[in-house]
């Protein structure tokens, strides 16, 4: 779904797809693998020492600066085959897909909500 959609808003022709798919796979790959490093065990929050968060605390700030390196590592990547035009368009497309796919979450969840 999300591949469709942004190959057709880009306007994507074979040639640059060719190029910038296997380049975005390997960045949302790298962002889902500091997805998973981000969400630690939360349950016992209140029961953690102040050390304990303290570290946390800088696990949480290093992700960041690697998210912060990944993105900026494919957007150097990319400006190798596309305009940075481009690039914001891409930006924004990733922003308005997620927000869709939010939106239609809601529906379904309300519509099923509606049934019971």
């Amino acid at each position: 779904m999300k591949v469709a959609y942004i190959t057709q808003e880009l306007n994507m022709d074979a040639k640059l797809a060719e190029k910038f798919w296997p380049v975005y796979n390997q960045y949302e790959c790298a962002k889902t693998d500091l997805h998973k490093k981000e969400h630690f065990e939360s349950e016992n929050i209140e029961n953690i020492t102040e050390a304990e968060a303290e570290k946390m605390l800088m696990e949480i700030l290093n992700i960041e600066k690697e998210k912060y390196t990944v993105k900026k590592e494919l957007y150097t990547t990319l400006k190798e085959f596309m305009s940075a035009r481009e690039i914001i368009k891409l930006h924004k497309l990733e922003s308005d897909f997620n927000k869709k796919l939010i939106k239609e979450y809601r529906a379904r969840k309300a519509a099923n909500r509606d049934k019971k």
